[in-house]
């Protein structure tokens, strides 16, 4: 009896076929009962690296700098006066990222659009001027020069101290940005006898300056700018009568 009970709970077997009883069916019938899913770990926020610091280290929420792109950014800053551009940065493996996160921790300064200055450097009377000499001329920007009134500042040929710094850049010049409130923008062909070199900084020349100046309707300044460089022999009495003779013709015009 134990036996057969046995088999009618589970069905009975008749040749091939296999016959079914209703407590077997119905067992059949219920939804199997599946273990619950086990809840995902949670994973820790993963901080951003970029690829050029793939070799920094992090400490809760500082983000360390490898000690080669210090080293590599003081270099770039000594040989400009503590002045970093973009291209420069990038030319050296410095990711434009990279200085934006050194700005976050207080070590560069962002002075204008692809600028930067080491927070600690010294500042000094042509600073500025650098300054705007390395925002025209960052990402492979054309070739300039300080000009006019910031020229004769520059050079010390003048007590004036102009509120604005006169840049002088080609024609077709494509700058890529507007320039600062404090940058104004002259168009002009410069040859290379236009342009020399004072304290590391282009600057027109004495003679390309007062021609600019008369031009641009300063007549007196330009006038004053000639018996000053006499004086202080940075153009001979040949030129300083030549000039003096163009500006009478300008004058006249």
């Amino acid at each position: 009896m134990e036996a057969g009970s046995d088999r009618g709970s589970q069905g009975r077997k008749g040749g091939n076929r296999t016959f079914l009883t209703l407590s077997a069916l119905r067992a059949a019938s219920r939804p199997a009962v599946r273990p619950a899913p086990l809840a995902p770990h949670p994973r820790p926020a993963s901080k951003r690296i970029p690829d050029d610091l793939s070799e920094c280290h992090c400490y809760g929420n500082i983000l360390t700098v490898p000690q080669s792109h210090l080293d590599a950014l003081l270099e770039l800053a000594s040989e400009n006066e503590g002045l970093v551009t973009t291209r420069s940065a990038a030319e050296a493996g410095i990711s434009r990222r990279t200085l934006a996160g050194m700005v976050e921790r207080g070590r560069l300064e962002r002075i204008s659009r692809g600028v930067y200055r080491l927070v600690h450097s010294h500042r000094d009377p042509l600073s500025p001027y650098r300054e705007a000499i390395l925002w025209a001329q960052s990402h492979r920007g054309p070739r300039v020069a300080l000009s006019h009134e910031t020229a004769l500042s520059v050079l010390g040929l003048t007590d004036a101290n102009p509120s604005t710094i006169q840049l002088t850049v080609p024609p077709h010049a494509r700058l890529r940005r507007s320039a600062p409130a404090r940058i104004a923008i002259h168009r002009a062909i410069l040859d290379s006898s236009d342009v020399i070199e004072h304290e590391g900084l282009p600057v027109t020349s004495v003679p390309r300056t007062v021609l600019d100046l008369a031009r641009s309707g300063n007549l007196r300044f330009a006038a004053e700018a000639v018996v000053q460089a006499r004086r202080e022999g940075f153009i001979t009495e040949i030129e300083s009568r030549r000039l003096t003779k163009e500006l009478k013709n300008l004058h006249g015009a």
